[in-house]
């Protein structure tokens, strides 16, 4: 199964989070929504939970395009205002979305009903064109 298929859910009112106008945390926290497993996974013997994410700092900030200071400033913001937790496994960090679920609740009902309204639409667009 290929990672990067799929979407994930993004609310409006991220315009209004405490950290938007911070770049570095809103692009940690936004890469780590985009890359967190969607499901449980084992990784090295361990399960690595939906939400979860296995990184060494020195990956993520290559992956993020800023220093690794940066990096952990980011990460230790998102830690202050509970929205991000992390713990050591062997040479890399787990990191963990403590509201995944919450914002990433798996819902088929939607999507279904999304598929089918852009179904009609891109039939009438075929149609007219």
């Amino acid at each position: 199964m290929d990672d990067k298929k799929g979407f994930v859910k993004l609310y409006r009112s991220m315009l209004t989070w405490e950290w938007y106008d911070d770049i570095n945390v809103k692009i940690l926290f936004l890469h780590l929504i985009l890359t967190a497993n969607y499901e449980d996974k084992k990784w090295r013997g361990k399960v690595i939970k939906r939400g979860q994410r296995v990184v060494s700092i020195k990956k993520l900030s290559e992956e993020l395009g800023i220093t690794m200071q940066q990096t952990r400033t980011a990460i230790n913001k998102l830690i202050s205002t509970h929205e991000l937790t992390n713990s050591k496994f062997a040479e890399c960090n787990v990191f963990t979305l403590i509201n995944y679920d919450k914002f990433q609740a798996v819902t088929n009902e939607l999507t279904n009903v999304q598929q089918t309204s852009n179904k009609s639409i891109t039939n009438v667009q075929q149609i007219d064109n």
